[in-house]
């Protein structure tokens, strides 16, 4: 089974939980970060995420 996140970090890589955002940016991007930072944070919602991703993307497009 493939594995979505790898449980130990490499030498070097900053753990995503320890992300601080500026919450005053005017930019998307900060908002999808802490997003897409959350999801990697809750493991329950993830995994519905992961879930109704695999029911939507078809078979062909998932590289196999």
């Amino acid at each position: 089974m493939r594995q979505m996140i790898k449980p130990q970090l490499a030498l070097g890589v900053v753990d995503l939980a320890a992300i601080q955002w500026d919450p005053c940016s005017r930019d998307d991007m900060p908002r999808w970060l802490r997003g897409l930072q959350y999801l990697y944070l809750n493991p329950q919602v993830r995994e519905e995420v992961f879930t109704m991703l695999r029911d939507v993307v078809p078979q062909d497009a998932a590289g196999h």
